[in-house]
């Protein structure tokens, strides 16, 4: 133990000895535990840490699937579930919730200003199902979901915040709230608050209400409308492919059972709960790790050569502790011990950096990231940090130890051999290294342009309409309204935001482009009483007059949807896209074509352009555009297109729509263009992080490059001297140095990229209008990375050029 601590002791004064390498040695092992600890603390977060539910581990979300229309992931209809929940053998528990952001709750009064409350519907068993209990009060029971008993709220604790203070008795207390059920107004008991922790099924989720309170005039309870999504509890021992096996058994009974309904419907997913919140994000992040990771080689190789370096120096020290009667293996521990301790000191910087980083990454993830909250340096990121460093200590410290406890004692002692000698003898470990952060820096690149051109295209797909200049606000019609007066609520709402100075065109619609697909409904060519040749399935969008105005989407043919259509009672009609008319029309005009919606038949007055409804990422499918007055519903976006910026007018549009109601919720305030920025804000933030990683590798291959070459240069400056004395051209020497450099990078080029033909289709459900394999891509990463190397390792081969052969004759 003595000689362990005067090991330490050594290794500080050596490592004080010379500041500026052990600056560099560890800021270098800093940057990359750093950036590999942040990683690991947001992976840690949204991968591993257990969900906060009791055994989260047997939590599952339960779909319905149907090949033929190519759904994965759909819901269930009430008497679906029903049926499920009564038959099933392998869930402990079963419930059922619908929450549709912009499209679940209403107004709220009583607390503050009006507030449109994000409210998810939910079973009875809900809070059951997963086991968790409310910070404050009491959650909801089987009890509180029946007719008579359901005027109840359990709140978020961010609501409870804001809304109401954090009062201590908030707790039966009473609010006031429209559309939250079928009923219009009424008043609700608060009996719960949920702890800050707890947001499913979503953080936009500010209030939970008894499902009960969807009536059957806020969604149709048929067999054939699907709208609740299921999560369930699997007893103990049973997996979720054996729940997914019985479930869609299950499934196919209840088409069998009905024909019409069901078609198709044959079949379950059942997954983890975690890994149905966290989605795609799981492999971005797996990929990030797997970039940082690298990165860390990357910087390890660099230490390694600096080692390497120190070594000869040091190669004197050492021929005189072996002389004086040193084993290999001693020498070898305390060069060891000394990489330890700069491991320590490189680990405890990249902690302190890692805290910054992760303030960072949180910043940029803009929300896109679940389980945000709880991403954190904590014990367990700091013991992840403490042993990356002792993993990766061997890593760049093993080789240059052996390396340099192996003397030549006689050689080393002599004056001026030692130095020639070590500088041939780890020219080829430290070529080697060279070699291989070029390969990784490659494999990075090749990825980092992959995703940046996944972006590119993302970004410049048409939405399918002009979101420039357009304010989005969101607002309820109070449900207690029906027919010509809820109808002439919405028009009074529109017709007043119209007057507002700067307004261009006013529309409305219950669902927002990219953010939200439409109503799941079937036409026919023939009435649903008759079995009709053909049974088109589309979303449906329910719109007011003006929408396509607002959003200047396209018309193709025909003509869209006019106020006059309402006062002449011409409300039998429809708008289609491009995909729809093609699909069941094929060459024909759609203009003029008869569509039943059940059994009433509509006319189809327009065709207008495809729309991406379900985001820029996804196909825009086939759409038919309903007037609110065939199929009224509360939730209403307005669509307000301006003459100026429209974050200007937002004051005066909430003034106009408080001049119509003072006891409207005015919500989810935006531009369009910030919808659209949104919308592909995740892929965004990963793509600009890995390419922060790429750079940074190229970086660091770079300096590893230079530091090679020019170490080369320095242990070749006789021979470069004699060379030009003996009547060599400058550019010769230039052109023996550089070539050497980019045998080099071109060697560690092709293994780079094999290793990213290998790799990069783990990249595959992540891009977007491009294959993993894209030979530009390769192509462009291979010729920029060469010209990094060619630009790093040209200053030191131009020095090579430079020297005086007299002088050169002298150097030892």
């Amino acid at each position: 133990m003595e000689t362990l601590f005067q090991d330490f002791r050594y290794g500080v004064r050596q490592l004080a000895k010379y500041p500026g390498f052990s600056i560099i040695a560890v800021l270098t092992l800093a940057l990359g535990m750093g950036a590999n600890t942040a990683v690991f603390s947001v992976i840690y977060a949204v991968l591993v840490r257990p969900l906060p539910y009791h055994d989260s581990q047997h939590l599952v979300r339960v779909y319905e699937a149907n090949a033929e229309r190519g759904v994965q992931h759909g819901v269930f209809s009430p008497q679906d579930f029903d049926d499920l929940k009564a038959s099933q053998t392998v869930f402990q528990n079963l419930a059922a919730f619908s929450f549709f952001p912009g499209n679940s709750g209403g107004t709220m009064v009583g607390a503050g200003e009006p507030h449109y409350l994000s409210t998810a519907y939910v079973s009875g068993d809900f809070f059951s199902t997963l086991e968790v209990s409310a910070q404050k009060g009491r959650v909801l029971f089987q009890h509180d979901d029946v007719k008579g008993q359901n005027q109840v709220l359990v709140i978020s604790h961010g609501l409870w915040e804001r809304q109401f203070g954090s009062d201590p008795n908030v707790v039966g207390r009473t609010v006031r709230a429209n559309n939250v059920s079928s009923t219009g107004w009424a008043t609700y008991t608060i009996v719960g608050v949920m702890p800050a922790s707890f947001d499913y099924p979503s953080p936009e989720v500010e209030a939970w209400a008894p499902l009960s309170l969807v009536t059957d005039d806020m969604v149709p309870h048929r067999r054939g409308i699907r709208w609740m999504s299921v999560i369930g509890r699997l007893k103990p021992g049973v997996t979720a492919q054996q729940a997914q096996t019985e479930t869609s058994l299950k499934l196919k009974q209840l088409e069998t059972a009905y024909a019409v309904s069901n078609a198709g419907w044959r079949s379950a997913s059942v997954v983890p709960l975690r890994d149905s919140i966290v989605g795609n994000v799981r492999a971005a992040l797996l990929v990030l790790f797997g970039a940082v990771a690298m990165v860390l080689l990357i910087a390890c190789a660099n230490i390694s050569n600096l080692l390497l370096a120190r070594g000869t120096s040091r190669l004197r020290e050492i021929a005189v502790r072996s002389a004086l009667g040193a084993e290999r293996a001693r020498v070898m521990r305390q060069l060891l011990t000394e990489s330890l301790l700069m491991a320590i000191v490189g680990s405890a910087a990249g902690l302190l950096l890692a805290s910054a980083l992760v303030r960072l990454l949180l910043a940029m993830s803009a929300g896109t990231i679940p389980y945000a909250q709880q991403v954190a340096i904590n014990p367990i990121v700091a013991a992840f940090c403490l042993g990356a460093s002792l993993l990766v200590w061997p890593v760049f410290g093993l080789m240059p130890a052996w390396k340099s406890s192996s003397v030549n004692i006689i050689e080393a002692l002599k004056e001026g051999a030692g130095k020639m000698s070590a500088g041939r003898r780890g020219a080829g470990m430290r070529e080697m290294l060279v070699i291989g952060e070029t390969a990784i820096a490659a494999m990075l690149l090749v990825a980092t342009g992959l995703l940046l051109n996944s972006l590119w295209r993302l970004v410049h797909v048409d939405p399918g309409f002009n979101a420039d200049h357009v304010l989005r606000v969101h607002i309820t019609v109070p449900s207690g309204l029906r027919g010509e007066q809820e109808h002439q609520y919405r028009a009074q709402m529109i017709d007043r935001v119209s007057e507002v100075p700067g307004v261009a065109a006013v529309g409305g619609s219950k669902t927002v482009p990219l953010d939200g697909s439409g109503e799941p409904y079937e036409f026919g060519l023939t009435p649903f009483t008759q079995r009709g040749p053909i049974r088109p399935s589309a979303g449906d969008y329910i719109v007011t007059p003006g929408y396509f105005e607002a959003l200047q989407i396209p018309v193709i043919a025909g003509r869209t949807f006019a106020k006059q259509d309402d006062v002449n009672g011409n409300n039998k009609i429809l708008v289609v896209n491009q995909s729809f008319a093609k699909k069941v029309w094929g060459a024909k005009d759609a203009v003029g074509q008869t569509l039943y919606v059940g059994t009433t038949a509509c006319q189809v007055i327009g065709v207008v352009a495809n729309v991406h409804n379900e985001g820029l990422a996804s196909e825009a499918d086939e759409t038919v555009y309903l007037p609110e007055s065939i199929a009224p519903r509360s939730s209403l976006n307005l669509f307000i297109r301006t003459k100026e910026n429209p974050l200007l007018l937002m004051s005066a549009v909430r003034g106009a729509i408080w001049s119509v109601d003072k006891d409207q919720a005015v919500s989810d305030i935006a531009t369009m263009q910030q919808l659209v920025s949104e919308n592909v804000a995740q892929p965004r933030f990963f793509t600009v992080l890995l390419s922060i990683f790429g750079l940074l590798a190229v970086t660091l291959a770079a300096i590893g490059a230079y530091g090679v070459i020019s170490y080369s240069v320095r242990e070749r400056t006789q021979e470069f001297g004699i060379r030009i004395a003996l009547g060599a051209g400058r550019s010769e020497v230039l052109g023996l140095v550089l070539r050497q450099a980019m045998a080099l990078t071109g060697v560690g080029l092709v293994l780079g990229l094999i290793g990213a033909v290998m790799t990069t289709r783990l990249l595959g459900s992540l891009l977007f209008g491009i294959h993993p394999m894209d030979p530009v891509t390769f192509a462009l990463a291979a010729v920029f990375l060469a010209a990094v190397a060619l630009l790093a390792t040209y200053l030191p081969a131009r020095a090579a050029t430079k020297v005086d052969p007299m002088v050169a004759l002298r150097y030892e």
